[in-house]
């Protein structure tokens, strides 16, 4: 009887000692904070397209451009698209050339300097050399900046940071700018050109060094 009783208390023991162990929670990996938005003056309407409103968000895309014997080049997009509402708008930017002894992507320190130092502030044809706005409308039409524009067009980034996680380094920036972009339609064997400004436009999102 006593040797039970002894036995049924070491058990009782080794129960609480086992519950009151202190549970141990890893830290929570630190998550770079995305934020996108665009507002701006499309063909004198006022247009928002806003984080997580109607099912916008920023999706970044990556251009490749490979040719043997030649730097590798890439151009960022940042595109504020919904699954579920027409309209959007895209910023391509290009080209960061590199060294294909760096691997499949530029490393970080060449995506660096190419954010800080290296980018042409100027429109390009396709993002060739510089940057590109592309602006879908509610019917699906799409219409792009052209940099032989002969109207007004600028633009200036603001708020520029590269930040990483354990998943990515990413670009996080606002962009200020003003510009037109054109659409071109046939009609009756006739091509015709269609332009829309875009006025007091600022453009909120990120790129990412890699896909």
């Amino acid at each position: 009887m006593y040797k039970n009783y002894v036995f049924a208390l070491l058990a009782l023991c080794h129960v609480l000692i086992s519950c009151n162990k202190a549970e141990i929670i890893p830290p929570p990996e630190e998550k770079v904070e995305l934020i996108c938005n665009f507002k701006g003056f499309i063909g004198n309407r006022e247009i928002n397209f806003i984080q997580n409103v109607n099912g916008y968000t920023c999706i970044p895309d990556i251009g490749y451009n490979d040719l043997p014997g030649k730097p590798g080049e890439r151009k960022y997009y940042s595109d504020i698209k919904s699954a579920t509402s027409s309209g959007s708008i895209r910023m391509g930017l290009g080209s960061l050339k590199f060294e294909k002894s760096q691997g499949n992507e530029p490393d970080l320190s060449t995506f660096n300097s190419y954010i800080f130092d290296e980018i042409n502030f100027s429109y390009s044809k396709e993002a060739a050399n510089g940057f590109e706005i592309r602006y879908t409308d509610e019917l699906n039409q799409q219409w792009v900046s052209d940099p032989s524009s002969k109207n007004p067009q600028s633009i200036l980034f603001i708020g520029t940071s590269v930040e990483s996680d354990p998943i990515k380094d990413y670009c996080k920036f606002s962009a200020l700018f003003n510009c037109w972009v054109y659409r071109t339609s046939t009609e009756n064997g006739t091509i015709i050109t269609d332009s829309l400004e875009i006025k007091d436009a600022q453009f909120k999102g990120w790129f990412s060094r890699t896909k």
